[in-house]
């Protein structure tokens, strides 16, 4: 089993992990128009849930997170600043 991370490791993995995020976004966001559609962002909690390393429940609140910046574009997009 694995050790509990330390403040500082946790710290390098959520960096490491928003690094991660944005290269997927990046790659999803094929018109680079900064944007992604509902489509493209589940293919990005598809990509990326797996690889955080990240709890459930931190998980899950960042997935709330995302939604939440989904529906409070009147658009249905997602940009990186709603992301992050």
């Amino acid at each position: 089993s694995a050790l509990p991370l330390g403040s500082q490791e946790r710290g390098w993995a959520q960096r490491e992990a928003k690094r991660e995020l944005y290269g997927v976004f990046k790659r999803l966001d094929v018109d680079g128009d900064g944007k992604l559609n509902v489509n493209q962002v589940a293919d990005l909690l598809r990509q990326v849930a797996s690889r955080l390393p990240l709890t459930r429940s931190e998980t899950q609140a960042q997935v709330s997170r995302l939604l939440a910046a989904m529906a409070l574009d009147r658009e249905a997009m997602l940009t990186w600043r709603e992301l992050r």
